[in-house]
């Protein structure tokens, strides 16, 4: 019925917790270690969606050397 979650299972507000964090700390490695390959954005701001893990990589270096 249901699954059991394995103890050190990270939640959703954990997960998204280290996300921002990662951003204000513009730490790439735990950015790039978090986004899935497939990693796919649309954020309603840009002429269509991030897609990939490189792209989205690409935009955090730009971001962060500003």
């Amino acid at each position: 019925m249901f699954k059991t979650r394995s103890p050190d299972a990270e939640t959703p507000l954990i997960a998204v917790h280290r996300w921002w964090t990662a951003w204000e700390r513009k730490d790439l490695d735990l950015i790039g270690a978090m986004a899935l390959e497939d990693y796919i954005e649309f954020t309603g701001n840009s002429d269509g969606p991030r897609l990939g893990r490189a792209a989205l990589l690409e935009v955090a270096r730009r971001a962060f050397a500003r």
